[in-house]
């Protein structure tokens, strides 16, 4: 039975561990945009197909929790997936197509855009290497338990680094735009 990409992202996410709607939404910001409106009817229809399953979690004073925990056939739906070819990335970036036309701009409206992305690759640069931290002492803690160095935790150490990687490259980039900038180049 066919499901959609963020479907699947969402199987993704709960393979390496159980986790609420809440968490989900989390993760999922690391490779996908999504919020609850898109999440939780998702989750519904993956518990319907029984790729997904839930337990409830009773709270004090907070409404009760359900936590998802991918079943044996949603694993293999998963697998399956993971063996077709994957699909060409889907760009949409604002911020380009401002920077395309950077020539319609005066350069205090240029160094204020530049100095906004810096600002914001700043902050996600500090979330990032704070997730990352934590993903390296579960790896440690994993592996210190007998598993396979942080078998669980693998995918997401290898995408906080990319995009680690990435943000640094960002404001790398943004110091040399605005340094061009400020010599009148």
């Amino acid at each position: 039975m066919s499901i959609n990409t963020l479907s699947y992202g969402l199987l993704s996410a709960i393979s390496t561990d159980s986790c609420s709607g809440y968490d989900l939404i989390a993760r999922m910001k690391l490779f996908w945009k999504a919020d609850h409106s898109q999440i939780y009817p998702l989750l519904a229809k993956l518990v319907d197909k029984g790729y997904v399953r839930f337990e409830t979690m009773q709270q004090t004073g907070k409404p009760d929790k359900k936590i998802y925990f991918i079943t044996d056939s949603g694993s293999e739906v998963l697998r399956n997936w993971m063996a077709e070819p994957t699909a060409e990335p889907v760009i949409r970036d604002e911020f380009a197509l401002k920077m395309y036309s950077i020539r319609m701009f005066d350069d205090e409206q240029a160094v204020r855009l530049l100095e906004e992305r810096r600002t914001l690759y700043e902050q996600r640069l500090a979330e990032l290497e704070e997730t990352a931290e934590k993903i390296r002492i579960k790896r440690a803690r994993l592996a210190e338990e007998g598993n396979e160095p942080g078998s669980h935790v693998l995918g997401a150490y290898f995408l906080f680094d990319r995009e680690i990687r990435n943000a640094q490259t960002e404001l790398q980039w943004c110091d040399w735009a605005l340094e061009t900038i400020r010599q009148g180049i």
